[in-house]
């Protein structure tokens, strides 16, 4: 919310990412992505739709432009 409403401390958002992303980078923080749907259309929003009414999807399902 740091940028939406411009406060002060907005660098700090920036700082927080930047650590993240070297944690990544350095193999210590990993993605908790466990399936992804290609293509944004109404079929793969159907089945993420129906996966995640399930409740029993473990991770993070993700829908990728490509």
């Amino acid at each position: 919310t740091r940028s939406t409403f411009q406060t002060p401390d907005m660098i700090v958002q920036h700082e927080l990412l930047d650590h993240v992303a070297k944690l990544v980078d350095a193999g210590k923080v990993r993605h908790t992505m466990t399936r992804r749907l290609v293509g944004i259309n109404a079929d793969n929003l159907r089945q993420a739709h129906e996966q995640v009414a399930t409740g029993a999807g473990i991770g993070k399902l993700v829908l990728s432009r490509d």
